[in-house]
């Protein structure tokens, strides 16, 4: 890391040589001047930036335990989603308009937990934000406890409070993990979710589940609050307010290589400087990356997000439909635990291989094989009959959609969020996205179908989303740029900060030839 010259302007030329130079150790032979340590005109001070291989550093020990800490709150919210299903549809059938009610404040609450949690995220330690959590998730549990009768009044504050919890869990652990790993690592720690959501979603379909949905809501923030002490505070958010000394501790903690620390702090520092995220001044944010660029990139992780949330029907109720055409109980489990194998596979292989192989190209297969998956899905329950031999079928196809969906639409949509926005776009988007979203995660109507025994509609839903799939691989295919290895916030600023590659031909007169070689003063290392 190459530290900037006392007094030195932050002008967009010194910006690209403190960008470039990030990603790239001073013995990098593919650098030439003084910002590289190899001058080929030393007279002349001139330099030449290329763009590095990207180093590949794998996740330590201590960023695996942080990610596995905060992901455990994805299993009490997934619990506490089965149980708020249970609560809605356990309302009598007569009683339509309390079931539209309870749905209807939950949206509410959702909607208003999403602009609370980025109120949160701004303001308090993220240490405070998961213990406040952790407290609603008690509420939910201990609401869910004493509802003994079914009254629909604490249904009303069962389904609140669990929106609440659910909504700050999306946004605290998207946070969380792009303010603490490295550029190379996001998608895999991200992915830790998706296990951890389908666990619970497939053994709570059982008869008599292993574990009450209510034990653990309780239990699962439990182990989360007691680590949560373990867990250090995020750099990013340290930094953002000049507590320079807790940012390196905090570095030392994640990383536990002290000889990396002052190049991960000057890096935090230039790349909050330039995308307006050492203050808390969202609207300099928006005002600084008020473009189309930003506009469309927004509206991709808006996409990908529904899609993420409509596409995870199987995911979470798939059991159900394949038990709904004649699978017994006793056949549920066998393919239960068949699932888990083929869910679990998938997803440690796309959680291995999405910082390999590029985030863009692996939600591209994910994405085109969850469209088939789902289109054959459809025309299978357009005319199905009960009967068992005819569910293995059913069973086959809905285990095509495990492997396309665990492969990388589970987790990459957010992982590329949070590869393109800086910390001062992050927040707002993950809200905005979140609200947008809200709706058709917390009661999909796909749910009704599922859970009244009638599959009239169950096709329908299905041949649409995997329209909605097909028609979002050429937008992905043409307009989303590879964010693997990407610092946070680079793509955004490629209008303001070029990478150049040298052209051979030192004679060229070249405007790329002269914004690469340039005479002016770089930063000293």
């Amino acid at each position: 890391m190459f530290a900037m010259s006392e007094g030195l302007t932050l002008t967009p030329a010194v910006l690209r040589v403190e960008l470039t130079s990030m990603q790239t150790p001073r013995s990098d032979p593919t650098l030439c001047g003084p910002s590289g340590g190899h001058s080929e005109d030393a007279a002349t001070k001139t330099f030449c930036i290329a763009p590095p291989p990207a180093r590949r550093r794998n996740p330590g020990l201590r960023q695996w335990i942080a990610a596995v800490i905060v992901n455990m709150l994805y299993m009490a919210e997934a619990a506490g989603y089965l149980a708020k299903q249970k609560i809605i549809f356990s309302q009598e059938d007569d009683m339509p308009s309390i079931r539209r009610s309870i749905n209807v404040s939950m949206w509410v609450a959702g909607i208003l937990s999403f602009l609370l949690h980025f109120i949160i995220l701004q303001l308090l330690k993220r240490k405070f934000h998961i213990i406040i959590i952790c407290i609603v998730y008690y509420a939910t549990a201990l609401a869910m406890s004493i509802d003994t009768d079914n009254s629909y009044k604490t249904n009303y504050f069962i389904s609140v409070l669990w929106a609440i919890a659910s909504t700050g869990t999306m946004m605290f652990v998207s946070v969380y993990i792009s303010e603490t790993t490295p550029d190379h690592t996001r998608g895999k720690l991200i992915a830790i979710k998706t296990l951890f959501r389908y666990l619970v979603f497939s053994f709570s379909l059982l008869k008599y589940p292993l574990i009450p949905h209510s034990w653990l809501v309780i239990a699962i923030p439990t182990v989360v609050l007691l680590s949560c002490f373990w867990l250090p505070e995020t750099p990013v958010f340290l930094l953002r307010r000049g507590n320079v000394d807790a940012t390196k501790q905090s570095l030392r903690r994640l990383h536990g290589n002290a000889a990396e620390v002052e190049q991960e702090v000057e890096k935090l520092r230039t790349l909050l400087k330039a995308t307006h995220s050492d203050t808390n001044n969202t609207i300099a944010a928006l005002r600084k990356f008020s473009n189309i660029r930003t506009l469309g990139y927004s509206g991709l992780a808006i996409i990908l997000s529904l899609l993420d949330f409509l596409s995870g029907v199987v995911l979470a109720e798939g059991n159900i439909m394949v038990q709904n055409i004649g699978v017994g109980k006793g056949q549920l489990l066998p393919m239960l635990i068949i699932n888990l194998i083929i869910f679990i596979s998938c997803t440690m292989t796309g959680l291995l291989m999405c910082d390999r192989i590029g985030h863009r190209k692996t939600l591209l297969v994910s994405i085109v094989v969850c469209s088939v998956a789902l289109l054959l899905n459809g025309i299978w329950y357009w005319n199905v009959d009960s009967f068992w031999v005819l569910s293995i079928i059913a069973f086959l196809l809905a285990a095509l959609h495990f492997f396309g969906y665990s492969f990388g639409m589970s987790f990459l949509p957010t992982a590329i969020t949070i590869d393109i926005f800086p910390p001062s776009l992050l927040y707002i988007l993950l809200a905005i996205t979140g609200i947008i979203s809200w709706p058709f995660y917390s009661d999909r109507n796909i749910s009704l179908s599922i859970y009244n025994y009638t599959f009239d509609t169950i096709y329908i839903y299905l041949l649409l989303l995997s329209a909605v799939c097909a028609l979002t691989v050429p937008l992905v295919y043409f307009l989303l740029p590879e964010t693997t290895n990407k610092h946070v916030g680079a793509l955004l600023l490629e209008n303001r900060v070029v990478n150049t590659t040298c052209p051979d031909n030192k004679n060229s007169r070249s405007n790329k030839y002269n914004e690469c070689n340039s005479s002016s003063t770089s930063p000293q290392a």
